[in-house]
């Protein structure tokens, strides 16, 4: 964190929501649940890859201590995602109780299986080039640069518009 890294995208995508979504937090809960599960997929095809195949009955038994091997790290704009999974209530604190549920076994999971959940200020997407034609130029910065990029922390989690008016830049 801080310093920048080469790093492979492995999976990019845009797509329609499995359920009607009641508010944003309830559409950002559910697209966290599915980056955690293909995720899970790729650490586990990922760990397989380095050791050889794993078998299914022992993997059932100690899967978390399995994806615990291969770190990864799932990162986010979405504030309220953030804010939800630091809370330590039952449900989050959440007055919808089904995105309370799955935010609370999304954040079992991450806890579980060792993934880091980080927000990045929204200039700091590389996803958002793919979609917004006013990103496009820092997803090409990324390839340009050999595909090196930096997971910003800024403790005051500032939004892009808040840094950009005290002079911060995307990966400052």
């Amino acid at each position: 964190l801080g310093d920048r890294h080469r790093l492979s995208p492995i999976s990019w995508r845009s797509w329609k929501l499995q359920r009607a979504a009641r508010s944003s937090l309830a559409a950002e809960a559910q697209a966290l649940s599915d980056t955690i599960d293909e995720i899970q997929a790729c650490r586990l095809l990922l760990l397989e890859l380095m050791y050889g195949p794993v078998q299914l009955r022992y993997a059932r038994e100690h899967l978390d201590e399995f994806l615990q091997a291969v770190p990864a790290t799932v990162v986010t704009d979405a504030k309220c995602i953030w804010d939800a999974t630091r809370s330590e209530s039952s449900d989050l604190g959440m007055s919808e109780r089904r995105t309370g549920i799955e935010l609370m076994a999304a954040k079992e999971e991450m806890a579980a299986t060792g993934l880091e959940l980080r927000w990045g200020h929204s200039e700091s997407q590389l996803g958002d080039g793919l979609t917004k034609p006013s990103a496009s130029a820092r997803t090409l910065e990324f390839f340009r640069s050999g595909q090196v990029w930096r997971l910003v922390y800024d403790e005051l989690m500032q939004s892009s518009r808040n840094r950009k008016k005290v002079g911060k830049g995307t990966l400052d």
